[in-house]
Formats: structure tokens, sequence, C-alpha cells
């Protein structure tokens, strides 16, 4: 992950976990009506701190834990709020972002895991990704807040395709935004926002990671 500023567990969740989860927060949210020829919100409707029982089981499960307490350097973490994404069918693609900007956390101490509970691909909602771009990303979209993410180069845009039950880290420097769903239904991803207790650990390797 910190040579891409992303990294990709595939397959992990179960197919049957994945849908029990959204199955669980549909009905914990409360419909949002979407301007689907508008594309309000960007096509991303977010349904924030959300509280549901099986997604803090999906929090806690070792699945996430160890490849976050890796990218972490961390011993211990703890969940600090999980949204429910929603990509409304026919809206408009979302632009890139930047989780530390949008979120104002510290990319040295939080980190984000998305938890796809559809399958997201090609015209479906896949996600949009600049690899490497976010170890220079306060030049594009950083400082100020509101600076242009355009300036991101288009060429350097990688579409990573995500199953129900896949599993994305994102370093919270990386630019990445989710792409136009032009399928027949609303699409649903967990972001789970962890934060680590302490300082860095020392890795297998003998170096401090911070």
């Amino acid at each position: 992950m910190n040579h891409l500023g992303y990294a990709l567990v595939e397959g992990e969740i179960g197919w049957g976990w994945a849908e029990r989860i959204r199955d669980e927060a549909t009905r914990l949210i409360a419909p949002v009506p979407v301007d689907r020829n508008a594309g309000r919100l960007a096509g991303l409707v977010v349904a924030a701190h959300l509280r549901s029982r099986e997604i803090e089981v999906l929090a806690g499960s070792d699945t996430l834990l160890v490849g976050v307490r890796r990218e972490l350097a961390a011993d211990r973490v703890e969940m600090v709020a999980c949204a429910l994404l929603q990509l409304p069918a026919y809206a408009f693609a979302q632009a890139p972002a930047q989780d530390a900007v949008v979120g104002g956390f510290d990319p040295d101490k939080h980190m984000c895991a998305y938890v796809a509970l559809d399958s997201l691909h090609a015209r479906h909602g896949c996600v949009t990704a600049y690899p490497r771009a976010h170890d220079r990303a306060l030049e594009h979209h950083g400082d100020p807040a509101s600076a242009d993410p355009a300036a991101l180069p288009a060429a350097g845009a990688r579409h990573i395709r995500l199953c129900a039950g896949d599993i994305l880290l994102t370093h919270g420097w990386l630019p990445h935004g989710w792409a136009n769903n032009a399928g027949g239904r609303d699409l649903f991803v967990v972001r789970i926002l962890y934060r680590r207790l302490g300082p860095p650990t020392t890795s297998s390797t003998g170096t401090v990671q911070s």
C-alpha cells in the first residue's frame, strides 16, 4: 500500500456476510431522495456514523484488523466511524477526492477501509484511483481543500473493480472517486475509519512506519 497508496484484498468477506450487512444497513438508513438527472451529491449518498451490529462485528474482525494494523504500524486500533456509501443508479460519477481532506484526519494515524457490498465494475460504479499520487497529493487537492482535482492526469487513473466482499484499504492522501453507476440498481459500500492507538510500532523488518 505504501507504494501504490491502496491495497486490494479480494474475497475475504464472504458473499453471504456481505449480503447480511447490506440487508441490515439498508433497513437502518432512511431513504434519501436522489435527483438522478442532476446527480445529487455527485452521485454519492452518505449515511454517516451508521451503527450496525453486523458492521461493528465486521470492523473488529481479524480479516480487516490484520491489514489495518500492518499499514498503520499499530498494536491496537479503534474504529472511529463508519458510513454507508450509496452509489445511485444512473447518477453521475464522483470526482476524485482525498479522505484526509474530506474527513480532516491525520493519515499517519488514520486510514479508511472500504468493503464492497455489491459488485462494482466497468459501468457499475467501480473505484477510480490515482496510484502513487498519495505522495504528492497536496499539489492537487489538499491545499487548499477546494483545489481543483482536475490537475490529476487522466492517463494516471486506474479503475479498480470490486466484487461483493472485497476490501479496499486507502491511504489518506490517495485521490480516488467513483465511476458512474450506469446499472439498474443502487450499489452500496461500507466505509470504515480506523485510528491507531499509541505510537507506531516497529515492523518485522526493524523499521518504524509512521
